[in-house]
Order: structure tokens, then C-alpha cells, then sequence
């Protein structure tokens, strides 16, 4: 996921326009005066890099792998989740205190 700088009017229209055409997915739409978060494909990232530089718009990489930080995440949810919710057998007809359901 690539976050640019922030944007000028012009490079906000511009990145609109590319939204609007390409198969990037825009986390953060484009707008004047603020940055914008951009993800894209493994395939796709070396041509996102080389559109925003050869546009003169400045950006860095957020996240180097999206769906790597995703499983990570969900192991940790997993590894603190409480067992009766992992297996799926807390009953909701129940009365469970804060600390057993998270």
C-alpha cells in the first residue's frame, strides 16, 4: 500500500482520473492538500511506483505485503481470542463478563 504526499489540485484531479480507470484500489481517495492511500496488486506495483514518479508526485510504502500483515493479525486475534469464541460455542443466551468475550 503506497501513501503519496500531500497532494496539489492538480495532482489530485490527476489521481481521480487514474481511480476512476485503473484496477488500483484507493483506500484514501485523492484531495488537494492531503495524502492518498493507494493499493495495488504485487503486478501492479511497479507501475503504480513509475505513474506516481513520472507525475511528480512524491509517495512511500505503508505496508509491503497487505495480505501477509492480514494473516498476521488475524494469527495474534486468534492466539488471544478466548476458546469458547474460536470454536464458535459461546451461547449468546448466556450472560458472559467483558473479559471472557474479549
Amino acid at each position: 500500500m503506497l501513501r503519496t504526499a500531500s497532494l496539489t489540485q492538480g495532482q489530485a484531479n490527476f489521481l481521480k482520473q487514474v481511480e476512476i480507470k485503473s484496477g488500483y484500489d484507493f483506500w484514501k481517495s485523492p484531495r488537494a492538500g492531503y495524502s492518498a492511500d493507494i493499493m495495488a496488486s504485487p503486478g501492479q506495483l511497479a507501475a503504480l511506483q513509475e505513474l506516481l514518479s513520472d507525475s511528480h508526485i512524491n509517495f512511500e510504502v505503508m505496508v509491503d505485503d497487505v495480505e501477509k500483515l492480514s494473516q498476521k493479525t488475524r494469527s495474534k486475534l486468534d492466539k488471544t481470542m478466548p476458546i469458547q469464541l474460536q470454536k464458535g460455542k459461546i451461547s449468546f443466551d448466556d450472560y458472559h463478563t467483558h473479559d471472557e468475550v474479549t
